[in-house]
């Protein structure tokens, strides 16, 4: 298992991945019960903190925070550039993205009229495997900002007992 970096005593993969769970509930949901998804749930569980509510894991972004920093300030700092590097790396997604989505359609006309349909089927799923790699990036991307946006608010109410806006 590799070893993550605890820079201010916090573990940011840990709570994404925590934060990605917010609101679920999953010993609750009739569906998992009745497809018997039970193992996966148990594994989520030992592995994350599963909080079935925004309260529940603003208590446990409460406890995961380290009171006893020296310098909240350059903690909210260091919190509000991780989430400006996430935004860029959105942007930068999207503006790469949006050209490739515009020169799909052209493309599988273009090839929808070649005879040979071996190269239709692979460009086809090309362009389908590009699409759903990109949704995927940008799914992330936005989990991760909408995080860091929750997580930033939840440190200044905490550390600073203020909240800007």
């Amino acid at each position: 298992m590799r070893k993550f970096s605890y820079l201010y005593g916090l573990n940011i993969r840990y709570e994404i991945n925590t934060y990605k769970y917010v609101g679920h509930d999953y010993p609750n949901q009739p569906f998992l019960k009745k497809y018997r998804i039970v193992r996966l749930i148990k594994r989520i569980m030992k592995k994350y903190t599963v909080c079935n509510n925004y309260t529940e894991w603003e208590k446990h972004v409460q406890n995961a925070i380290n009171k006893d920093i020296i310098n909240p300030k350059d903690f909210i700092r260091w919190l509000y550039r991780k989430k400006d590097i996430e935004e860029q790396f959105l942007e930068a997604i999207k503006s790469i993205l949006i050209p490739i989505y515009i020169a799909i359609f052209p493309l599988m006309d273009y090839f929808g009229k070649i005879p040979e349909k071996d190269v239709e089927g692979f460009i086809l799923f090309g362009l389908i495997l590009i699409v759903s790699i990109s949704s995927k990036y940008l799914y992330d991307t936005f989990e991760k900002v909408n995080f860091y946006r929750d997580f930033i608010e939840i440190a200044e109410k905490y550390l600073l007992g203020t909240k800007e806006d």
